[in-house]
């Protein structure tokens, strides 16, 4: 079963799912900026052979929005959670941004092997320009924002993106819990704030690819279309397992599940 659980990093409340298999080994899930833990639920399910966690950075999901918005910060806050949690052997899993992030904080921890959604394998710096504005939807009721998401999961499903109907009510649950009532609409205000201080500040840093390293990429993918990332991608070859799963988007571990237990 999978319970909701919570721990103090720098006097702030973390908030962080946990499902218990009565295993000497754990996997810790980390989730990319503007989502939440919650992406993770259906291979945490999946799984059975050994303990799960995944959190949700701050200002992200039930975590606390308060402090720096800095790579540093959500770096301390990953190292508070494993103290925490008082695992000795585990996998870190990290989406996205969140891979990076762990980059920044490998001299600090000691996880067996580290796996990687779509991120943190090549230079942020080779990613564009640092943003200064995220133009973001915003709707009046529910039902307009469930209707926008429900077009979107359509939308990749045309683009070739597969999944069946459970992973396509997680993929919806997931997207809806992205956004929050502000201000009397639903809008994504932490893709609005603290995505471009994070990312921005994940620009002013050299980052260098952990050793037992295995790097997944999605297939659709559309944050990796420039040659200097891609030729990337082919260099982190030669020090770490790679793997594209087909027919999928930066949502994998949502609608296929099963290729992430497979890699781990």
């Amino acid at each position: 079963m999978i319970t909701e659980q919570s721990f103090l990093s720098q006097d702030f409340l973390m908030s962080y799912l946990a499902k218990d298999n009565e295993s000497t080994q754990n996997i810790l899930f980390l989730h990319d900026l503007a989502i939440n833990k919650t992406v993770y639920a259906q291979v945490m399910r999946n799984c059975t052979t050994a303990n799960c966690f995944a959190m949700d950075f701050r200002y992200h999901g039930h975590s606390a929005a308060r402090g720096p918005q800095t790579v540093a910060s959500f770096g301390k806050d990953i190292i508070n959670w494993i103290k925490a949690l008082q695992v000795k052997q585990y996998t870190i899993v990290a989406s996205g941004i969140a891979a990076w992030i762990v980059e920044s904080i490998q001299k600090q921890i000691t996880p067996d092997h580290y796996l990687f959604l779509d991120g943190g394998y090549h230079d942020p710096r080779l990613l564009p320009d640092p943003l200064t504005e995220i133009p973001l939807p915003q709707f009046d009721t529910v039902n307009l924002l469930s209707a926008a998401i429900l077009t979107q999961i359509s939308g990749m499903r045309a683009s070739g993106v597969t999944f069946d109907e459970v992973s396509q009510q997680a993929l919806y649950i997931a997207m809806y819990h992205d956004y929050r009532r502000q201000d009397e609409q639903y809008s994504n205000h932490v893709l609005d704030a603290v995505y471009l201080h994070v990312y921005n500040d994940l620009q002013r840093h050299h980052y260098a690819l952990p050793e037992h390293t295995t790097l997944i990429r999605s297939e659709f993918e559309q944050t990796i279309d420039n040659a200097a990332v891609q030729s990337a991608w082919h260099l982190a070859g030669e020090g770490a397992q790679l793997i594209t799963v087909p027919k999928t988007n930066h949502y994998l571990m949502v609608t296929q599940p099963q290729a992430i237990l497979k890699a781990l």
